[in-house]
């Protein structure tokens, strides 16, 4: 059974859950939080320990999508998937140029509607796929629409086949208007090349952002 305590005369009362009811509370992130003795009996607030995380994402080949699916897993995060209107070519040359092109005109394109409460989120995860060291034009629609994120706590991850993460990290700072981001994740194909290294990777960004 649960018992509450109190710190002071003004302080808030503290639930000290058992792990059984912490997991039930807040799901699988109870796994990333808490670890071997520290899970019976550690302090936590019913309701209110972790921060209510959105990742929003772009996903062009299917990296991006795979990707967010394994955060959104883990952390029991809500996701938003972008979609542009006019869709991007798949394959080719043509692939590579008007995405690359797009990317590097820092192009806004329309998007499919889509429907989110932000104010309900404290905490915005974006991914997507590096084109030309640049974010990917849905994210620039997105974050032109929605100027009020930069109050949120933002972190980011990037699939890339090559280079050019780190630099289309700046262009996404620089697009929302923040100095720094909570948390970065860079990958090399994680759906067509999986391994146990980004799987870690993928852990450990986790235990930074839930």
């Amino acid at each position: 059974m649960a018992e509450e305590m109190f710190l002071s005369t003004s302080a808030k009362p503290i639930t000290i859950l058992p792990y059984s009811r912490q997991r039930e509370v807040c799901g699988a992130r109870a796994d990333l939080a808490l670890e071997g003795p520290a899970r019976n009996g550690t302090i936590i607030h019913e309701g209110d320990f972790f921060m209510k995380t959105l990742i929003i994402y772009y996903s062009h080949e299917g990296n991006t999508d795979f990707v967010a699916k394994k955060i959104a897993d883990k952390i029991g995060a809500d996701t938003l998937r972008l979609a542009p209107v006019k869709k991007y070519p798949e394959k080719g040359f043509a692939k590579f140029f008007w995405g690359g092109k797009s990317a590097v005109m820092a192009e806004t394109p329309d998007l499919e509607p889509y429907s989110i409460d932000l104010a309900s989120y404290e905490q915005i995860v974006f991914g997507f796929p590096v084109w030309a060291s640049n974010i990917t034009p849905p994210l620039r629609t997105f974050i032109k629409e929605n100027p009020g994120i930069k109050e949120k706590r933002i972190a980011a991850f990037a699939c890339q086949s090559g280079a050019g993460a780190e630099k289309a990290f700046g262009k996404l700072k620089e697009s929302i208007g923040i100095d720094s981001l909570a948390a970065t994740l860079i990958l090399i194909d994680p759906k067509d090349k999986p391994s146990d290294d980004n799987d870690k990777k993928i852990d450990d960004f986790c235990k930074k952002i839930f």
